[in-house]
């Protein structure tokens, strides 16, 4: 079947279908699988793979259908609408990228029936998307309100319903294995493997066995567990998650230089796997709720003593609760005598980078004993610095990086008013007027052209059919004008940008342009100001920083548009 050229999708970012020459609508048509984790435990008829296949060779079969992309989410629950690839595919339909979505079957979409309803209902017919769900014969197109419109809703009741049964059931398979004292984790502690015969049994791990011993030696012996986090990695030993990566038991790269701290060593501690007794549910969802998991108090978790082989001695092991538990009470006298002190927020959580190891810099209330009195100062810290050598120490108080980072927004606010006041002052000149109304007629031009060959090409099936024209050169022409049309879209999209550009109220974006007027001239810093502005700040030291801001490509375009429009006033 002969079909349209992707002319529209240039011309257009709303949602339009493809219209040929024949007059039959061809729906731009995206794919949408996902597989849970209780699908993927079933056999291999239901796999994404499976998926993909059916529901492509459908949409190929289809005669008002052409493919158009595949959207993905694997081992996610369907009552839960924040998966990575349904949230990529609504965006994509926002900006009219595809104009038809099909899935297997109506599960596939959701399993929570009041949302699934909301965008069959409500978000698809507003986007003007049509909806296919192949093994329910559900189809929008032709759907009869009377009929399909009864069917719909319940089954997504039903779908509910079985993701409420398989998730409780689920729950409390996991539970009674916990009973049973069996390991159900995806990665053994540092310490243990996975017996060989029994995946839900724990055996030592020879390998660092020895380590884990000398940990717990070292911290009776009075050593702290930051002592002992440096230690280990003066002996280059590989920290629990880089030595998962190096025995292929993790696959994700970018820990594989992870080093030993204070807070992995605590963990290690801290665990009585170490002694042979299982503590298992740390974390706990409801799965059918579309509930996150969360941390469970220790009276809430399930302890097995006597499961598997212990590491370390009893004795041992409870002497070293007791000098944690002593730490934790002198950390907690402290933090209770400075409890009615005012906590200031961390204005700046989560865009503070250290130069050296890439972490994000933690946030710290520090205080010190003055003749005045005592005296409270907020910094911030690289956690890594006193673990690894490579890592310089970063020691930043937080109202000296305020007062830079003020400066620092304030200047390039001046910056960009400026450059918006020139970009105004060039436009108002009569060689930019000039080229404006020069790229305005040719615009026209092109728009004229346009309308004609889409007349012309429109007529050519007629002419065929008429034979005015013989087949071959029904093919050649129709090949030669949607090449001629996409010329011209194309060439049309690209004057239509730079006239824009110079628009005599220029505004690069309306968004930051209104912040920059908003916010000029402040004093105060807040969180709003430096989400606006800034999106990453790398901490070499305290002496020097350095800030990637969210407006520095348009900057660099307004530097571009003035260099043009100079040019041209130059040459006039």
């Amino acid at each position: 079947m002969a079909r349209t050229s992707n002319r529209e999708q240039r011309r257009k970012q709303k949602s339009d279908t493809l219209v040929p020459a024949d007059g039959k609508k061809i729906y731009r048509t995206v794919i949408y699988v996902r597989l849970s984790v209780e699908d993927e435990r079933k056999i291999a008829n239901n796999t994404v793979e499976n998926q993909i296949a059916l529901l492509k060779e459908y949409v190929e079969k289809a005669d008002n259908m052409m493919f158009a992309g595949c959207y993905c989410d694997r081992g996610i629950t369907g009552t839960r609408f924040d998966r990575p690839d349904f949230q990529r595919l609504i965006s994509d339909m926002k900006q009219g990228k595809f104009d038809c979505i099909v899935v297997k079957d109506l599960s596939r979409l959701g399993r929570n029936y009041l949302e699934a309803g909301e965008y069959l209902e409500k978000i698809f017919p507003l986007y003007g998307i049509r909806f296919v769900s192949v093994s329910d014969g559900f189809d929008t197109l032709y759907s009869k309100p009377m009929e399909d419109g009864m069917i719909v809703p319940l089954k997504n009741l039903i779908n509910e319903a079985y993701a409420k049964d398989i998730s409780k059931r689920v729950a409390v398979s996991k539970e009674n294995q916990q009973r049973r004292g069996e390991f159900i984790g995806t990665q053994p502690p540092y310490g243990y493997i996975k017996d060989p015969k029994d995946c839900h049994h724990l055996i030592p791990d020879e390998n660092v066995k020895q380590i884990v011993m000398d940990m717990f030696s070292w911290r009776t012996s009075g050593k702290s567990v930051a002592e002992i986090a440096r230690k280990l990695n003066g002996m280059n030993l590989l920290a629990p998650v880089a030595y998962r990566i190096q025995q292929g038991m993790e696959k994700n790269p970018k820990y594989k230089d992870v080093k030993w701290d204070a807070e992995v060593v605590t963990c290690i501690l801290r665990n009585p796997v170490y002694i042979g007794d299982m503590e298992q549910g740390y974390q706990k969802g409801a799965l059918y709720k579309g509930m996150p998991d969360h941390r469970q108090k220790k009276e809430q978790r399930i302890y097995v003593e006597n499961t598997h082989e212990p590491i370390v001695d009893k004795e041992i092991f409870w002497k070293v609760q007791e000098l944690l538990e002593q730490v934790r009470k002198r950390h907690n006298s402290v933090r209770q005598k400075y409890k009615d002190i005012e906590r200031r927020e961390d204005i700046f959580r989560g865009l503070l980078y250290c130069a050296d190891c890439e972490c994000k810099l933690s946030f710290y209330r520090r205080t010190v004993k003055l003749s005045s009195g005592y005296h409270h100062y907020y910094t911030y810290l690289c956690h890594n610095t006193p673990y690894r050598e490579e890592c310089v120490k970063k020691n930043f108080k937080m109202e000296k990086l305020e007062q830079i980072v003020i400066e620092l927004i304030n200047t390039h606010i001046r910056l960009y008013l400026d450059k918006e006041a020139l970009l105004q002052n060039y436009n108002r000149k009569k060689a930019v007027s000039d080229v404006k109304d020069l790229l305005a007629q040719k615009l026209e031009t092109i728009k004229e052209e346009y309308a004609a060959i889409e007349a012309r090409g429109k007529n050519l099936y007629e002419d065929l059919k008429e034979n005015i024209i013989t087949e071959e050169e029904y093919i050649s022409l129709k090949k030669e004008y949607a090449d001629k049309l996409d010329s011209l879209s194309e060439e049309e999209k690209n004057i239509t940008a730079k006239l824009s550009g110079y628009s005599e109220n220029v505004c690069i974006s309306k968004d930051v342009s209104a912040d920059m007027k908003k916010w000029q001239g402040f004093q105060v810093l807040t969180r709003e100001i430096i989400v606006a502005f800034i999106d990453r700040i790398t901490i070499y030291s305290p002496e020097k920083i350095e800030v990637k801001y969210t407006f520095e490509n348009l900057l660099i375009k307004m530097d571009e548009m003035i260099a043009e429009r100079m040019m041209l006033c130059q040459n006039q």
